[in-house]
Order: C-alpha cells, then sequence, then structure tokens
C-alpha cells in the first residue's frame, strides 16, 4: 500500500512525495521510478477529480497488476506522515511554496511498548546528521537516516 501526499496550488499539484506502508511507513517510498511515475499521474489524476484546488491531498493507492487502485482520498495529511515528511525534507508540508526533495528516508513504526504522551519535539535534521529517533508518538516510534543507511536496525530494536 502506498500514500501520496500532495500540495496543491491553483489547481495544479506542484509537490507530491509517495510513502509506504509496511509495519509502519516509509517516506519517501522506496520505488522504481517508473512505478513512483505511475503513483503521480494517479495522484494527480485524482486531485482533479476531487476538485482540489487549493491545500494538501492524501491519497492512498494498492497496486494491481501493477497499476495502482485509488482506495482512499482525504484533502488533509495524516499528522503522522507530514511528520515524516518534515523529518525527510527539514520542511513542514504546507509551510513553503515548492517543497525540497528529501534529504533523508524517515520511518514510522508501530510499537506496542510506546510512552503515550512522551513526544520529542520534531527539528529539522541535515542531511549528514547521525541517523536517529525523533520522535515517539503514541503508539509508534519516528526516526530518521541518511539515504543508504538502512533503518532495519531502529525497527528491531523497537518492534517487541
Amino acid at each position: 500500500m502506498f500514500s501520496v501526499q500532495s500540495l496543491v496550488r491553483h489547481g495544479k499539484v506542484v509537490w507530491q512525495g509517495a510513502t509506504e506502508h509496511e509495519r509502519g511507513h516509509t517516506s519517501p517510498a522506496e520505488l522504481g521510478i517508473g512505478e513512483e511515475n505511475l503513483l503521480f499521474e494517479a495522484n494527480a489524476e485524482a486531485v482533479r477529480r476531487h476538485a482540489v484546488t487549493e491545500g494538501t491531498a492524501h491519497a492512498e493507492f494498492q497496486m494491481s497488476r501493477g497499476q495502482p487502485v485509488l482506495v482512499a482520498f482525504a484533502t488533509w495529511v495524516p499528522e503522522d506522515i507530514a511528520a515524516l515528511w518534515h523529518l525527510a525534507t527539514g520542511e513542514r508540508l504546507g509551510e513553503v511554496e515548492h517543497h525540497p526533495a528529501p534529504r533523508r528516508r524517515a520511518r514510522q513504526i508501530y510499537v506496542d511498548n510506546a510512552v503515550p504522551g512522551r513526544a520529542v519535539r520534531l527539528e529539522p535534521v541535515l542531511s549528514n546528521a547521525p541517523a536517529g529517533i525523533r520522535a515517539e508518538l503514541p503508539g509508534s516510534i519516528l526516526f530518521d537516516a541518511p539515504f543508504g543507511i538502512t533503518t532495519d536496525c531502529f525497527v528491531d530494536r523497537f518492534a517487541a
């Protein structure tokens, strides 16, 4: 399952990013260029069909026979996914006209042992900063790593 987050200005998608949903969320999704292009084309069509002219959008897709199939659409971006894109790009969704490309890969995993109400302030990180945990949300942990560094060690650390 994948979702695509979008910034829309004057009826046009000015930025979009794909998030993968497997044991949590990963932003940006690890996709080939062809798959990403298919998702982005399907997302732009969903934005057009839902007549979104300004703001943010969140579309969820399942892949079927190599093609994206829209399963949900909203004119807002879920808080946890917005936080992941903040970690990946260093900017908050909707606060800049043209969202930058991701500098890092951010992941969210669901855990049974996360401490509710104990959240670490989210801050943009430099692309050369060490990988690390950036926030704990009720039921999940958010962390990031420079591209090319696996984040599986964090998943193993918190999946109990």
